[in-house]
């Protein structure tokens, strides 16, 4: 789904002023003037389209993972109450999406609940109608154009959805629990469907997403080759994703030894992100080089890039970012030689690690749910197909039965029949048998007779 980001940046697709992402239809735009008609409006349908503008807002506007997590919920329950089976997957691919930011242990079983229903067809049959769906959010305006170009299409549109749940299945696995089989397995899934699609946008931060994933974990080359995947798949070769893939590309380089390549890389990140592209949070560019300049001895450099990745990691304030651009501000000013701005930052660095380290254990905990989730999935796959076998021996022995049953059936009958045709013959035989007995008895009477006779006729004579 279009989402932000969560491992060095957050991106947008668009602009970030209120007015441009939330203005669709003929609603209002300041997210108050939203709730406030959320919570006026008895109609259900509108609630939902509301509910869905105030969750973006929490999104894309004014950053904050838990009310975005409460609105998707209300998203999600008041479709299942109107029975839109396609808007409930969204508002479950939602919901999914902010567990994981928020290292949720039902993150798992939400994304699998979406995936049950829109795997389904029959979710196409009872959609939201089409006078509500253009002033919907889905993720975001570029989304919500493609699938209005579409007019629509159920299929089109379900498939779609099921797309962004393989596709955040994938993330969760990865990110959480780095499994990268499963990684794979569903970001296949969902290129299968946006290549079919035609949707170049999410092709593009499908694998942003795979860049910023293998980045993470040090494979250097296979976050490159997917960087520059999503830089094609731009259709705007200057867009937010050419801003974080060269962004990415560029400090692997770095961190390859590769300087005569990385810097000018990340030079144009920076460059390329202007307001107009919408990169929130873009940190990352500004870190590298202020680590290369600190590495060169040119602190002045150093320092001024470090405090513009502080500013930018401050802009969305996730503990990670924060903590890493803090250490590298306080090393600057260190070598400036300004030991108290240095002493400051350093403390604000380990005023995270509590922090970071209960969103470790948090994320070790997780994991155990997503293996424990995984392995009653797979029990629940493995007894089902042990009864799906089940059946299919079942009814095999029956139809062999049967098979014989009618075999010897059809072979009694033939006995039957051989046995009357014989009992037949028989009782014609001694049908004949009898004539010819009574034939034998009446010619030995008329010999008899004759001698008799014969004998008379003598004694006459």
């Amino acid at each position: 789904m279009r989402k932000l980001l969560i491992i060095f940046f957050f991106i947008s697709t668009e602009q970030t002023t209120s007015a441009q992402i939330v203005m669709l239809g003929s609603f209002p735009t300041a997210v108050d003037s939203l709730k406030h008609l959320l919570y006026a409006t008895p109609n259900d349908t509108v609630r939902l389209v509301l509910t869905s503008r105030i969750q973006h807002h929490y999104l894309q506007v004014n950053i904050n993972f838990d009310s975005a997590l409460f609105y998707a919920t209300q998203l999600m329950h008041l479709s299942q109450k109107l029975k839109y089976r396609i808007d409930e997957a969204y508002a479950h691919d939602l919901v999914g999406t902010y567990m994981t930011s928020l290292l949720h242990p039902q993150t798992l079983a939400t994304l699998f609940q979406g995936v049950k229903i829109v795997e389904n067809p029959e979710a196409e049959k009872n959609i939201l109608p089409e006078k509500y769906l253009r002033d919907m959010v889905y993720w975001d305006k570029s989304m919500t154009a493609l699938l209005a170009k579409q007019k629509w299409a159920p299929r089109f549109f379900r498939t779609q959805i099921l797309g962004s749940l393989y596709q955040d299945l994938g993330s969760a696995y990865g990110n959480i629990m780095s499994n990268q089989q499963k990684l794979f397995s569903y970001m296949n899934r969902a290129i299968d469907i946006y290549t079919v699609h035609k949707d170049s946008t999410s092709l593009a931060l499908l694998n942003i997403q795979m860049a910023t994933y293998f980045s993470s974990v040090n494979q250097y080359d296979l976050a490159i080759y997917y960087a520059e995947k999503s830089s094609n798949f731009s259709v705007d070769k200057g867009s937010g994703f050419a801003v974080i893939s060269l962004s990415v590309i560029g400090t692997m380089h770095y961190k390859k030894g590769n300087l005569t390549e990385a810097i000018p890389l990340l030079r144009k990140s920076i460059e390329y992100n202007t307001p107009e592209r919408g990169v929130i949070g873009n940190w990352l560019p500004y870190h590298t080089i202020a680590e290369y300049f600190l590495q060169k001895g040119i602190i002045d450099s150093s320092l001024y890039y470090s405090l513009k990745a502080f500013e930018e990691a401050k802009s969305v304030n996730l503990p990670v970012d924060v903590q890493k651009v803090s250490f590298l501000l306080a090393k600057s000013y260190k070598a400036k030689g300004r030991l108290d701005s240095a002493a400051k930052y350093f403390e604000l660095a380990f005023s995270y690690n509590e922090v970071i380290n209960s969103m470790d254990k948090k994320r070790a905990l997780q994991g155990q749910e997503f293996d424990e989730q995984l392995r009653v999935q797979e029990s629940k796959e493995a007894k089902n197909k042990i009864k799906v076998y089940s059946l299919i021996i079942g009814f095999g022995v029956i139809l062999i039965i049967a098979v014989i049953s009618l075999i010897n059936n059809r072979q009694r009958k033939k006995a039957n029949a051989l046995l009357q045709q014989k009992n037949h013959q028989i009782e014609r035989t001694l049908q004949e048998l009898k004539t010819t007995q009574a034939q034998l008895i009446q010619s030995e009477k008329m010999a008899s007779l004759g001698e008799l006779t014969a004998g008379i006729a003598h004694e006459i004579q």
